[in-house]
C-alpha cells in the first residue's frame, strides 16, 4: 500500500482533525503492523501475514 499525506489533504479538503486523526491512527498501527511484517518474514511465513483480500 501506497501511503500520501496529499492523498489524505484532498480527502480531508481541509478538515484539519480529520488530517490529525488520520496521521495518529496511522503512527499507532503502522509500527505494530511492520514487526509483524519482519516477524512473518523472518519465521518465512509472509503469505500467512498478507490478507486474503489482497492475494491474487
Amino acid at each position: 500500500m501506497i501511503y500520501s499525506l496529499d492523498k489524505i489533504n484532498e480527502l480531508a479538503d481541509g478538515d484539519e482533525d480529520f488530517i490529525q486523526s488520520v496521521v495518529s491512527a496511522f503512527l499507532d498501527e503502522v509500527p505494530e503492523d511492520l514487526e509483524q511484517l519482519e516477524v512473518a518474514i523472518g519465521q518465512k511465513k509472509l503469505f500467512q501475514y498478507i490478507p486474503i483480500s489482497t492475494q491474487n
